[in-house]
């Protein structure tokens, strides 16, 4: 999904985004983007909320480091869902 097409106020990433450099001269990681990652994901959630709240039975959020076993999300939905 792009959330700026769907939410005025958001800017798309350039192509460098996420991109970090090492500063030699000053020892510390100065990021190139833009990108603001807490209101992405917010945005996010408000998207699913309008978008897919009334076909979905479950939403599952991951981050881009997690590990996703999708045995343990039915398990999980079967006790509590």
């Amino acid at each position: 999904v792009n959330l700026a097409r769907e939410f005025d106020d958001v800017y798309e990433d350039q192509p460098r985004f996420m991109k970090t450099r090492l500063d030699r001269s000053k020892f510390d990681r100065k990021k190139l983007h833009v990108g603001n990652t807490i209101q992405k994901s917010l945005l996010m959630a408000l998207y699913a909320a309008k978008h897919r709240l009334e076909t979905a039975d479950v939403f599952c959020w991951l981050e881009l480091d997690s590990a996703f076993v999708a045995e343990n999300l039915r398990a999980f939905v079967h006790v509590h869902g």
